[in-house]
């Protein structure tokens, strides 16, 4: 299998994200053909935007209004498949070549997030 062939094209939640026929067991003393770490998770964008203005009271004080918006444009994310928790022992799905969720995206990162910030200063 080439390692152009182990991606399926497809980054949607809950999709098949990398192609289970890539990842056969090998005849014992082989080797496969994909180098170590070429495996990467899906591309993203992400859009962020920070407003701050600090007005000034007096000499000596002064107040910062700001507000924070991460994920603006609130697009899909699909989080990078990782591994269980390594105290539980549990092999991940996304790890298991096994198991029939193997490859699949199935997490999202956080939608869009606002929060606002009032600072005075002495």
């Amino acid at each position: 299998m080439l390692p152009d062939q182990v991606y399926t094209g497809q980054s949607c939640a809950g999709c098949q994200y990398l192609n289970p026929a890539a990842f056969v067991p090998q005849p014992l003393g082989s080797v496969g053909n994909l180098g170590w770490n070429s495996i990467v998770g899906p591309t993203y964008w992400g859009l962020d935007m920070a407003l701050s203005r600090q007005f000034q009271i007096r000499e000596r004080q002064s107040i910062q209004v700001r507000a924070d918006a991460f994920n603006i444009t609130n697009s899909f994310i699909a989080n990078v498949p990782s591994t269980a928790n390594p105290a539980s022992g549990a092999v991940p799905a996304f790890a298991n070549v096994s198991n029939n969720m193997f490859g699949q995206l199935l997490a999202a990162q956080p939608t869009r997030k606002m929060q606002f910030a009032l600072k005075y200063t002495f």
